[in-house]
């Protein structure tokens, strides 16, 4: 093994191991938000079961994914590859939001959030948000109380998931690039 001196006298080592065991503090630091961001996403899914459900998806989606994403290199791949597992965990989060009424509570299964008559439903630009409840203020309560919400909000989240598979391969081709 040959080593370079340097001006300081300690073999070519100046105080720091530059292993390649070793994280990089700007790639650690990016796993860590997206880690935290990708936790939020997994509680948010699980916020219509109960709090120890949320606390409990937080944990291990952050860990999980903290963990994976502390293993690439640049932290444009970190941040591309928190985008991918993002977009899959919004995939199944309006399932995630439905399911617990039916399955925990032994709710029935509704085509709208509310007992609807035929007299109460109207045709038109303002159907969809007159006979059923759909409103931005339900999914944030993590309510989804009904099968058209359900499918209503599946294509939402679903436009949002691809939104972030294109910011996740932009990001991922960013980082082929720094790495060439």
């Amino acid at each position: 093994m040959q080593t370079v001196e340097s001006g300081d006298g300690d073999g070519g080592k100046s105080g720091e191991d530059n292993s390649d065991d070793e994280t990089p503090p700007a790639v650690l630091a990016t796993a860590a938000v997206c880690a935290v961001v990708v936790g939020a996403i997994a509680a948010y899914a699980a916020s219509n079961v109960n709090t120890v459900a949320m606390a409990g998806a937080f944990v291990v989606a952050a860990g999980g994914s903290g963990y994976y994403l502390s293993q690439k290199e640049p932290p444009a791949a970190v941040a591309g590859a928190a985008s991918y597992i993002s977009a899959v965990i919004l995939l199944f989060t309006p399932f995630a939001l439905y399911l617990p009424d039916i399955v925990i509570r032994g709710e029935d299964v509704r085509l709208f959030a509310e007992d609807v008559e035929a007299s109460d439903v109207t045709i038109g630009g303002d159907a969809l948000f007159e006979a059923g409840g759909f409103s931005i203020g339900n999914v944030a309560q993590g309510n989804v109380d009904g099968v058209i919400q359900l499918v209503f909000w599946f294509v939402i989240f679903s436009v949002a998931a691809v939104l972030l598979l294109v910011v996740g391969k932009v990001l991922k081709t960013t980082a082929k690039k720094q790495e060439s």
